[in-house]
């Protein structure tokens, strides 16, 4: 499955035949660099980013969890 909200800010192919569970990318998330880490096979990342544009990814992230009802939490 692909995160379609995904699809608005990165690059990278989230279904889990290509980038399983372990997988650790760095990729672009909208106007910023981010690493990502897929911590399952389930939909479920972490996401590390610079803390100077911390703020500006979260919002980010959640006001496109919003639009597709994917929910962003703090692990």
């Amino acid at each position: 499955m692909t995160l379609s909200f995904g699809a608005m800010g990165r690059t990278n192919d989230l279904h889990p035949g290509v980038s399983g569970a372990g997988t650790v990318v760095c990729t672009p998330l909208a106007k910023t660099g981010v690493i990502r880490h897929r911590t399952s096979d389930k939909p479920s990342f972490e996401i590390y980013v610079h803390r100077s544009f911390a703020d500006y990814a979260w919002r980010w992230l959640e006001d496109a969890g919003l639009e597709y009802n994917v929910p962003i939490a703090v692990s």
